[in-house]
């Protein structure tokens, strides 16, 4: 498929040049440990790339990224203090009102 795109991305082009596949929690299961569900797309692409992954020492070359799994470890923290997510909601109304924001709130509202 990656093939008929115009940049010609084979298999033995991505085998030559891909050293990880990184993306976030929507891509990238995160490994064993994660609890957060994936499409797994990260896997699946080195996988496809590498069919012989279980000869590599480090397994699967994917990532989660760290930026991702720190914004989830602190939504966790502020959902446990009422105090917290307090402030955090007065801040989503704020966002809402003067139209900034991730667009979470713009759709919830």
């Amino acid at each position: 498929l990656m093939a008929n795109h115009p940049a010609s991305i084979t298999v033995s082009r991505l085998r030559s040049s891909m050293a990880m596949v990184c993306g976030d929690g929507q891509i990238a299961k995160g490994g064993v440990e994660s609890r957060h569900s994936s499409s797994g797309c990260a896997e699946l692409l080195w996988e496809s790339t590498f069919p012989d992954v279980n000869t590599f020492d480090a397994g699967y070359l994917t990532d989660w990224g760290l930026m991702h799994r720190e914004n989830t470890a602190i939504e966790r923290a502020i959902r446990q203090v009422p105090a917290a997510k307090e402030v955090m909601d007065i801040a989503g109304v704020l966002e809402k009102m003067f139209c900034m924001g991730d667009g979470r709130e713009l759709l919830r509202g």
